[in-house]
């Protein structure tokens, strides 16, 4: 009995079709998920598939992660030694360090080796930078402070301290931190400092020393700003110019998304309100935005929270003058409990 082999001939002609023309694989399919603790304080963190054709978050989400002793704020990611981490605010007094899994998903999420002792801060939002090593930056409005810590070879936290307030104006609710460069290279904080929530609060700009401290800080513009109340600066690049948007909760009433153009400096120049008409959209209390491109379309994510059961995320079309426009509520169904603070990729 002779032995059968297959050649590469058979194999590929095994796969054709009856008019003999190779049916290709299939593409390699990349879901984009999008995370979204379901109202402050919550227990669970959500995790959604993101339908590439309009940027809307798919219904009936799977679960990340899941704990019934801790309380979660905000998601964000970094990479340490190659290796790519989540870190999940808890305003309860923590920053969560967890292990991504192939699906998404988060496991083996410890308490990061931290400054204050867990329990004693309020942990509200973070992000990470690079100087002479990489660090994490926690802001916590409840003490009125930032962090400053060092992020270690295993993604682990060190020595977390009080980064020194050198601040021209001294802040009074810092509840967002992000960064960005100015045109000469040099990394620089945008600290969203929501005030007394009598008044208004500011968009402070600082730069950094060499080993991530914080240097001047100044109010952003320096002039004619928005009576704001600031919870949230992201940052996009549209048709080759860069804009800044913040996330305005509003003073007793609905707030706004404002959109400035970023000099060359870095300080903030036409804060305009986009969209310039927001009063037909429901709950408009911005409270964090983010920005995610899906097939060469980007879109912006706005997430409103306020009082203890309001809040809703808008997905909008971005234009090419960096203006916001057609916003419609994602996902629709939403889940209940829906106040959610923050949206991450």
């Amino acid at each position: 009995m002779k032995k059968v082999v297959l050649s590469v001939l058979t194999f590929v002609l095994f796969f054709a079709g009856c008019n003999g023309q190779v049916t290709p694989p299939p593409p390699n399919v990349i879901t984009t998920h999008a995370y979204v603790v379901p109202k402050i304080a919550a227990q669970t963190i959500y995790q959604f598939d993101v339908d590439p054709t309009n940027g809307l978050l798919n219904p009936n989400p799977a679960t990340a992660y899941a704990s019934p002793t801790q309380n979660f704020q905000q998601v964000a990611f970094a990479s340490a030694n190659g290796v790519k981490y989540a870190y999940i605010a808890d305003p309860s007094g923590a920053v969560y360090w967890c292990t991504i899994n192939p699906d998404g998903s988060f496991t083996n999420c410890a308490a990061t080796a931290s400054l204050p002792p867990l329990n004693s801060w309020q942990a509200r939002a973070m992000a990470f930078a690079t100087f002479n090593a990489q660090y994490a930056y926690v802001v916590d409005p409840g003490n009125n402070v930032v962090y400053q810590c060092a992020v270690g070879t295993t993604g682990n936290f060190s020595n977390c301290q009080q980064a020194p307030s050198p601040y021209n104006l001294p802040t009074l609710a810092p509840y967002g931190i992000a960064f960005a460069a100015n045109t000469g290279g040099a990394q620089q904080s945008y600290i969203s400092d929501a005030g007394s929530g009598v008044g208004f609060g500011d968009v402070l700009l600082c730069s950094m020393q060499n080993d991530g401290s914080f240097n001047a800080c100044t109010q952003t513009p320096a002039a004619g700003a928005p009576d704001w109340i600031p919870y949230d600066v992201a940052f996009a690049t549209v048709n080759g110019t860069r804009y800044a948007y913040v996330a305005d909760n509003g003073a007793g009433t609905p707030g706004h998304v404002y959109q400035c153009t970023l000099n060359n400096d870095g300080t903030f120049a036409n804060c305009t309100q986009t969209p310039a008409n927001d009063s037909s959209l429901a709950n408009w209390y911005p409270y964090s935005i983010s920005f995610q491109t899906l097939n060469g379309v980007q879109h912006a994510y706005v997430v409103n929270a306020v009082g203890p059961v309001i809040g809703n995320i808008y997905t909008c079309n971005v234009l090419t003058t960096g203006a916001l426009t057609n916003c419609v509520l994602t996902p629709t169904p939403a889940p209940s409990p829906w106040q959610p603070a923050a949206i991450t990729f």
